[in-house]
């Protein structure tokens, strides 16, 4: 069983089986240190999990399907994510670590409640993105990407794109953040800044 000690690795060697489960079967948690999909992993494996707690870097390959609730970064150090265009569906940034995108991002949710996440120069598309949580010490640097946000307000009290927790630092960049949904709106609960916010919903 895998600890946050733990890296887990599948590769080439991996799987005999066509379109192998890999799942939890003793709760809703799973850690992991780094978890790597490598190129070459056959036979088009299912990754199923509630919770996945990661303490390092996550890699994933584009052959494979992956139903992860929520992927939750918890480490502290430099460590990166790239997804190869696998869409993920939760994401929270929780750890006391800088998590550095290596590729495009796509994902339902994206919070932030603790460290720091460096969009690298990488696009990202998702329903909504946000810091809702208690105040701790966070940053998000947005660098010269493109983030399109699909979603409506997920709710009446939170914007598609809010910030409502104090601690958190933007660095802008020449960053574009488009909100495509005609429900979709901007919150911050104190001054930061954006480069360039565009609605394109149409009328």
């Amino acid at each position: 069983i895998p600890t946050p000690q733990d890296d887990v690795i599948f590769d080439a060697n991996s799987f005999a089986d066509a379109n192998p489960f890999v799942f939890n079967s003793l709760g809703s948690h799973m850690y992991c240190r780094d978890m790597r999909w490598e190129a070459g992993v056959a036979n088009m494996p299912q990754y199923n999990a509630n919770y996945l707690d990661i303490f390092g870097s996550l890699t994933i390959e584009a052959a494979m399907t992956w139903n992860l609730t929520f992927a939750s970064f918890l480490g502290s150090g430099d460590h990166t994510i790239t997804t190869s265009g696998v869409p993920l569906f939760t994401v929270r940034f929780n750890g006391t670590g800088t998590f550095t995108l290596q590729d495009f991002l796509e994902a339902n949710s994206i919070r932030f409640d603790r460290g720091t996440f460096d969009t690298n120069n990488q696009n990202i598309r998702a329903l909504d993105m946000g810091a809702h949580s208690l105040a701790n010490t966070k940053s998000l640097i947005l660098n010269d990407s493109y983030i399109e946000l699909i979603g409506p307000n997920p709710n009446p009290f939170l914007a598609t794109f809010s910030i409502i927790s104090d601690g958190m630092t933007i660095d802008p960049g020449n960053s574009i953040l488009e909100l495509s949904h005609p429900q979709s709106g901007v919150e911050f609960s104190y001054s930061l800044d954006l480069n360039n916010v565009i609605f394109s919903a149409p009328d």
